[in-house]
């Protein structure tokens, strides 16, 4: 077999080779430095002086028109000459307020552009005043202000905004669970166990024996932790406890308390105790119909605990009876009737 030698394609009538310009090769594998800012030669000048960190889309708009610059050309065609006029420009801009990142100086009060390491610089020492203070939680608000080049006082204000904002959130959040479901749904002892407590203090269902649970397992936790800690911190604990009506005196007494403890200073079970009713379930009924006053005060929750100072203030609300209009007629006229007879008699 012969060997076939490939031919090269034939070039058509009219066609020129394209020159090689090496001279825009050179120009964008250049890299311009302007105020410690390296920018690659290929980029054009209105876009790769934004690169600068302070230098806006405005700003570099206003540079090429006054130092009369093209912005479609590549920035790696400057020359030394131009590099050095728009590194002066940038440091002392003569351009309108609105386009200068720092109006109303704190200090001053007067009107500058910050640009390079003085921007960063200045951001730091504004972010340290502003959290001596107290007037922003997150260093990201902050800059982002900054950055925007806004008055101080139009910057206080809108963190005042936000944190306002932020607040409102915090209260709209979904509340979280304040109890956990036992691991084990169909244990009977564990199911015989909170029926007895259930129909002792007439609880409406079982996740009210679970809040229960969960109460005391958090003040456990904490005596645990206080075990090494001072006697002052340990009476403090002691008296909290004592308000609400657990008789505690030490370590010991809080880790054995137990649900039945906590359920026994509940509004519910302290009117039975009180003898303003006789069952639960009727004590249960007369607090959810608001007949139950606290230091004056309607109470309709019957998983209310019962400060120590104010068990000797709970009572029943007095029920107004009303009179009906007929009847009030009725008496008017049979007194009218016995005063004329009494007039005639005598």
């Amino acid at each position: 077999m012969t060997e076939q030698k490939l031919q090269p394609p034939m070039k058509e009538e009219g066609s020129k080779d394209k020159p090689f310009n090496s001279a825009s090769k050179i120009e964008e594998d250049r890299v311009i430095r302007i105020l410690a800012k390296d920018i690659e030669g290929k980029m054009k000048v209105y876009a790769g002086l934004t690169k600068i960190k302070g230098v806006s889309w405005g700003l570099s708009n206003a540079i090429c028109k006054v130092l009369e610059i093209d912005k479609n050309k590549k920035i790696g065609s400057l020359t030394d000459a131009e590099i050095k006029k728009i590194s002066d420009f940038i440091k002392n801009p003569k351009v309108p307020e609105y386009i200068v990142n720092r109006r109303s100086d704190f200090t001053t009060g007067e009107n500058k552009h910050l640009s390079g390491g003085d921007l960063e610089l200045q951001k730091e020492f504004d972010i340290k005043r502003l959290k001596k203070l107290n007037l922003i939680e997150d260093l990201d608000t902050c800059l982002d202000f900054l950055q925007e080049g806004k008055k101080q006082e139009v910057i206080l204000d809108q963190i005042r905004k936000k944190q306002e904002l932020k607040r409102r959130q915090r209260k709209m959040k979904r509340k979280h669970k304040t109890y956990s479901k036992p691991k084990r749904p169909f244990d009977k002892v564990r199911i015989d166990e909170e029926a007895e407590i259930k129909k002792e203090f007439g609880l409406k269902n079982k996740k009210e024996i679970w809040k229960a649970e969960a109460r005391i397992k958090s003040i456990r936790e904490r005596a645990k932790k206080l075990i090494s800690a001072d006697e002052k911190e340990q009476n403090d604990l002691f008296a909290r406890l004592k308000k609400i009506g657990l008789e505690v005196n030490s370590i010991a007494d809080v880790l054995s308390l137990n649900k039945e403890d906590y359920l026994k200073r509940r509004l519910q079970t302290i009117v039975v105790n009180k003898k303003l009713t006789t069952t639960t379930k009727s004590a249960r009924q007369l607090i959810t119909h608001k007949r139950i006053l606290v230091d004056g005060k309607i109470v309709d929750s019957p998983s209310y605990i019962v400060p120590v100072k104010l068990e000797g203030k709970i009572s029943l609300k007095e029920k107004k009876k009303k009179v009906k209009e007929k009847q009030v007629d009725k008496e008017d006229k049979s007194k009218e009737i016995e005063q004329k007879e009494v007039i005639e008699n005598e």
